[in-house]
């Protein structure tokens, strides 16, 4: 489990997982795909990284659009959410 460290500026977590930083990355894309299908923009980095997660999880059929990427990270994070 990450730890959380703060002094007066700054919030770090250390000691993370693999695990862990999937989670934030997946929180992460959620946000950015998500305000980028709405704006009407193509966020590429945002796809690319979730194209590696879903190639990482071995997520069924491709990944071409933006739509594709947020179905993807919208399952990730509903599959974690009924784990807890």
């Amino acid at each position: 489990m990450a730890t959380v460290t703060t002094n007066k500026t700054m919030t770090m977590l250390t000691n993370i997982t693999e695990a862990d930083r999937d989670v934030i990355a997946i929180l992460v894309l959620k946000g950015r795909l998500g305000i980028a299908i709405r704006m009407g923009r193509t966020d590429g980095a945002a796809l690319a990284s979730a194209r590696r997660l879903a190639e990482k999880y071995n997520w069924p059929g491709g990944m071409k659009t933006m739509k594709q990427a947020e179905r993807f990270v919208l399952a990730c994070h509903e599959a974690w959410k009924t784990e807890d």
